[in-house]
């Protein structure tokens, strides 16, 4: 199948191994980012607290608010300059926020958490009623949600990096997590390889999961414990990034490199190392 696209789609990159890096290491990721084919950064609301463009200038930014977003976060957002701002789904709270966001003219992004079929089914009746919400972010390409989600078709989706080809074939266009993070390049490629041959797409995605969670999940867990976000591994392995450092990785027993190299090994069509 080939989707007939939406402007969000592509790849969008989490921030958040960028908070408090130097300004040479932020344009670096920038530049970076470009090169590979990214479409866009993902930020948290509580991450940045000065205008974006001073970070990010080539690409555009899809700020989330946090699970208690207020009207104050709302504007703060607006103010910092987010070109799409994500709002969490919470029945009449994200109505509201909505509202809100749309009063300042900024386009949304809902973002559902443990998405099913009639979560979805409540999402997709807010974003007809707003003309601000172009798109939902779930937490997992769920068959279900997709499918009532992509009933309308002027609706974009993200889903997550490591469920690319399966949110895929349910409409989806857009990865917002992980994958991007991993290999901004490689996401990319299997975005277009999605476009040309979903079924040999599907089976890179069996196998990055296979790694995900043979490889990675543990990894994960012992950099967590000595102070390592989850995010911030995932920048280190995938080494895309010229001057990111990531401390605490040494304390934790883990060497990126050793997991690039399983990584490409693993999933070669996404060529770790040609990532700029």
């Amino acid at each position: 199948m080939t989707n007939d696209g939406h402007p969000i789609d592509g790849v969008w990159i989490e921030a958040q191994p960028f908070v408090g890096a130097s300004a040479k290491t932020l344009r670096a990721a920038e530049a970076a980012a470009v090169r590979a084919g990214a479409t866009g950064w993902v930020v948290d609301a509580g991450d940045w607290d000065a205008p974006l463009s001073t970070r990010w200038t080539e690409l555009p930014v899809r700020v989330d608010l946090r699970a208690d977003g207020s009207s104050t976060e709302v504007a703060r957002v607006v103010d910092l300059g987010a070109d799409l701002v994500g709002v969490p789904f919470a029945g009449a709270r994200a109505a509201e926020l909505v509202r809100l966001a749309a009063a300042r003219d900024a386009e949304c992004v809902l973002t559902v958490q443990w998405a099913d079929g009639p979560l979805a089914g409540a999402a997709r009746a807010l974003a007809l009623e707003s003309e601000s919400v172009v798109a939902v972010s779930l937490d997992r390409a769920d068959e279900e949600a997709l499918d009532a989600l992509r009933a309308d078709e002027s609706l974009g989706a993200f889903v997550p990096g490591l469920q690319v080809a399966s949110g895929y074939r349910r409409g989806a266009g857009a990865v917002d997590r992980d994958l991007g993070l991993l290999a901004p390049g490689g996401a990319a490629r299997l975005l277009a390889l999605c476009d040309s041959d979903v079924a040999a797409a599907l089976e890179v995605e069996r196998r990055l999961q296979r790694f995900a969670e043979t490889r990675l999940a543990p990894a994960a867990r012992r950099a967590e414990a000595a102070g390592v976000g989850r995010a911030s591994l995932l920048a280190a392995v995938g080494d895309w990034c010229p001057g990111l450092a990531v401390p605490g990785l040494d304390d934790a027993g883990i060497d990126p490199d050793e997991l690039r190299a399983e990584l490409a090994e693993a999933c070669p069509e996404l060529v770790l190392g040609g990532d700029p």
